[in-house]
């Protein structure tokens, strides 16, 4: 009967639509699973890149030597950008500066952030810098702890 019929086609919506969620969120799960292995591969090509980097020569506003090693947050600043501008990836990473407004670049669009910073470890005479570069992008859902975000750390031992 027409009563049956459309009980069945109800059954059968309720169905698609449970499956299409799951669905749906198993596909923003892998896009937030390979955006994050893309930021990791980005972050051992910027180690790759700092094994033998050394400053440019220096600009007005500068602190360093030409060739010295990075120190502080203003020389891995500019290997970032060096970073950037050597491998150009001008359109597909976006350096985050005091004062900047980072891009809202989603997982899947193979476009990140890149955030420079620094943390005190330590106390007294053990106190060290770390600094550290972090790639990110915004995730696809809302699951916050599947962020794309992979983090790699420079410290003052390396600067030597």
């Amino acid at each position: 009967t027409l009563v049956e019929l459309i009980v069945v086609i109800a059954i059968m919506a309720v169905l698609a639509g449970t499956i299409a969620g799951v669905t749906v969120s198993q596909l923003n799960k892998q896009t937030n699973n390979t955006a994050k292995t893309e930021a990791q591969t980005l972050v051992a090509d910027f180690r790759n890149f700092m094994i033998d980097y050394t400053l440019p020569a220096p600009g007005e506003d500068d602190n360093w030597k030409e060739g010295a090693k990075v120190s502080d947050v203003l020389g891995l600043t500019q290997a970032v950008k060096d970073f950037i501008k050597d491998n150009q990836q001008e359109d597909k990473l976006f350096l985050v500066e005091e004062g900047e407004t980072e891009k809202d670049w989603k997982a899947g669009q193979h476009k990140f952030n890149v955030k420079v910073g620094s943390v005190e470890k330590g106390e007294g005479t053990n106190k060290t810098t770390e600094f550290t570069v972090t790639f990110y992008c915004t995730q696809k859902g809302n699951n916050a702890s599947q962020k794309p975000t992979a983090t790699y750390t420079y410290s003052d031992e390396l600067a030597g």
